[in-house]
């Protein structure tokens, strides 16, 4: 799961918050002031209105055809987006330029996976391609560097972006970090005196985002929990055991002792076959854990590597801990009255 946190998604998460937009013809017509206004507010450094976050499960694809030619291989995202959501999220444009702000499309930009889709390696190549979606003919204008536009556990989509006001429910507004609940504070307040009919809706990219992957969160923390305690009763077992067999080996203990064994060779000799049976049973798990977390993972389009160092990492903390477990009752029983063990023999 730090994989997932620490990711770098492709675009700004930090402080932007989104708020929805009322859709509707009566408000519509307010948007530019309210959009002017919020510009004014101390903290405030863009606004952007948008249909959706760069990275949402909210889907709308498409067929398409490219210079005329109908593509059948597979559908593309639509993502209706004014020019200021660039800036906003800091997606970088790799080749061309924005399209000009419109109420209807004027002009494409596509991401890279949308190239490679098509089979085009050189951006530049893509430029000036005619794109028809809905009977909706523009040229493509523009490339932007890919982002991650769903969870990690999927692939990043071929991708249209392009002006559409009517398709505009959300705004994206970028705050200074340093202003952020002063800032919001004002945000709503002009938001409900500008949209009194409409309910005031606001959420953060990077606290959304997290959402995604709650339900994994809450199974990382059960796993630990779970492997705690189990831990915990094995090692109580063991304890237990070793106590269960330092006491058969009472006598045998003295007599080696009389004889001349020394304390650590005592110790040693209790303590070896329980670290051989901790060694075979990392040995058993090792498989079993690996097809596990091996079929977890191939739930995540982007994932890491499964390495050995975990697995070495697990058998020396279990190693370890046998070690200090047993150890303490053999020691006991390593330093314990010779004459008491044998005086009724």
């Amino acid at each position: 799961m730090s994989y997932v946190r620490q990711k770098p998604l492709g675009f700004n998460t930090e402080a932007v918050v989104m708020i929805n937009a009322p859709a509707d013809s009566l408000n519509k017509m307010k948007r530019e002031g309210f959009k002017q206004r919020v510009l004014k507010i101390p903290g405030v450094k863009q606004l952007s209105y948008c249909i959706r976050q760069p990275l949402s499960n909210d889907m709308n694809t498409t067929n398409f055809s490219l210079d005329g030619v109908r593509n059948k291989d597979f559908e593309v995202r639509l993502s209706p987006v004014d020019r200021n959501y660039f800036d906003v999220f800091d997606l970088k444009i790799i080749a061309g330029k924005l399209y000009a702000e419109s109420d209807t499309i004027n002009g494409f930009v596509v991401n890279e996976t949308f190239l490679k889709s098509v089979h085009l390696s050189d951006p530049q190549l893509a430029l000036g391609k005619i794109v028809e979606e809905d009977n909706k003919k523009a040229p493509i204008v523009g490339v932007v560097k890919d982002f991650n536009d769903r969870s990690l556990k999927e692939k990043i989509s071929p991708m249209l972006m392009f002006s559409r006001e009517e398709q505009y429910y959300r705004a994206a507004i970028k705050i200074d970090n340093k202003q952020i609940v002063p800032a919001m504070k004002e945000i709503e307040a002009l938001w409900n005196s500008t949209f009194p009919s409409a309910v005031y809706y606001s959420a953060f990219v990077n606290e959304d985002i997290k959402n995604y992957y709650e339900t994994e969160r809450i199974m990382g923390v059960l796993f630990k929990v779970f492997a705690g305690v189990i831990i915990f009763i094995s090692f109580i077992g063991l304890f237990g055991l070793i106590s269960f067999v330092a006491t058969q080996r009472t006598k045998e203990v003295a007599i080696r002792k009389v004889l001349g064994a020394s304390t650590l060779e005592l110790v040693r000799m209790l303590n070896g076959s329980f670290l051989f049976m901790v060694f075979l049973a990392n040995l058993v798990a090792w498989p079993l854990a690996y097809l596990l977390v091996s079929k977890w993972l191939s739930g995540f389009a982007y994932r890491i590597e499964v390495s050995i160092w975990p697995f070495l990492f697990a058998m020396a903390i279990s190693m370890l801990i046998t070690l200090v477990t047993v150890s303490i009752r053999s020691y006991k029983a390593a330093v314990a009255n010779t004459i008491d063990a044998l005086k009724y023999e």
